[in-house]
């Protein structure tokens, strides 16, 4: 398939050795075993490079994956020099990266391959018709000790800082009691609970955790007075208090725990990482008829207005979910909400109104529709 006819297929630079490759109309592409698309070439690293996507499988795989291959064309740098990875970009930047990639040679060129399910693909990272596939040419420094290398310059300290600070007891001012881990008494069957102590900062947590400082005004200035914090598992909330000083909490961890750390992150004012696990849930749920339900009604009750729109899109576009799901638990309001998700093509995708509400400064948690009034406000 000759790309150049295809405009809807692009490549653009997004950092250092980075780049992000958009295959747009991805539901029209090929759908025969082995029919590739292909983006436009691009340079780094003295190379030229393309992208091949093979929407329903290379003849070398299943029928049904998604394979990617990255070609370079050229045969300098040295092969050992350089680390390629690929990932697909999901709702709110959420990344996933491919499985391994297999490396082949040739005289003329280098290729990595990897592959991916293709239903994975299209429930969570096809975003507004696109799929976009985030490159990453890394280079291997130790492939050449007499590379050149720029001047070391430190970074800012200021987030290392203030991240050495995380449950440093001797300057906080502030202490939470988390009460949820449980041991039983020597010898008997009775069960106690250990609360898990948390030494913070006032400063930092009505900047970055307000409706979590909100509980700190009933201690006074005494450290000693524990705030109790129930219903939320102290793992948990320690990854809400590490991502509040600035730290960055394992996705694996984030994929495992989403639920438990949107209802937490939104119980206690932490958006960004709210809207972070929220992507991770919507990039790793199969949404099925047998739980579409479930998340719709979830993702109303902690106002996730992407995962609402996943399993909205999922009802709009599936007849026989509209004919086996029941309806008869669902609240008048997010009624109204699904009937128009299927009569109404909603053009503005709540990322994009997320995004263009995060230029203006704006509050970014909100509804669809309470994002959409918002822009317009500010418009």
């Amino acid at each position: 398939m000759d790309i150049n006819a295809r405009p809807d297929i692009a490549v653009t630079e997004v950092g250092t050795w980075t780049f992000h490759l958009r295959f747009g109309g991805f539901e029209t592409l090929p759908t025969t075993l082995g029919v590739f698309v292909e983006s436009p070439e691009f340079d780094c690293h003295g190379r030229q490079w393309q992208l091949r996507v093979y929407p329903y499988g290379s003849k070398a795989s299943d029928y049904g994956d998604v394979v990617a291959t990255l070609f370079s064309k050229v045969k300098f740098p040295r092969v050992d020099e350089l680390i390629p990875m690929l990932a697909l970009v999901g709702p709110g930047g959420y990344q996933k990266q491919f499985p391994q990639l297999h490396m082949n040679t040739s005289p003329y060129w280098d290729s990595w391959t990897t592959k991916l399910g293709r239903a994975t693909v299209r429930t969570s990272f096809v975003q507004e018709g696109s799929l976009v596939v985030q490159v990453h040419l890394g280079k291997n420094e130790q492939a050449d000790e007499y590379a050149p290398s720029s001047p070391f310059i430190p970074a800012n300290p200021f987030g290392h800082v203030i991240l050495k600070q995380f449950m440093n007891e001797q300057s906080a001012d502030v202490l939470f009691e988390v009460g949820n881990k449980k041991a039983s008494d020597d010898g008997r069957k009775r069960v106690k609970t250990i609360p898990t102590t948390f030494y913070a900062h006032r400063f930092v947590l009505e900047h970055c955790a307000p409706l979590l400082f909100d509980t700190c005004t009933s201690s006074g200035e005494n450290i000693r007075t524990p705030i109790k914090i129930d219903n939320v598992d102290s793992d948990i909330f320690h990854h809400l208090l590490y991502y509040v000083y600035g730290g960055k909490i394992d996705i694996d961890d984030i994929e495992e725990n989403a639920k438990a750390i949107i209802s937490a992150a939104d119980r206690f004012g932490i958006v960004n990482l709210k809207l972070e696990a929220e992507a991770s849930l919507v990039a790793s749920t199969e949404i099925t008829v047998d739980n579409v339900m479930e998340l719709l009604m979830y993702a109303n009750d902690k106002n996730c207005a992407l995962l609402k729109e996943a399993a909205m899109d999922y009802l709009a576009n599936s007849e026989s979910a509209l004919d086996t799901v029941s309806f008869s638990d669902v609240p008048g309001h997010l009624m109204k909400d699904l009937l128009a998700s299927v009569h109404v093509n909603n053009d503005v995708r709540v990322n994009t109104l997320r995004m263009k509400l995060h230029e203006k400064g704006s509050d970014i948690d909100g509804s669809r529709e309470t994002m959409m009034a918002l822009l317009e406000e500010n418009s």
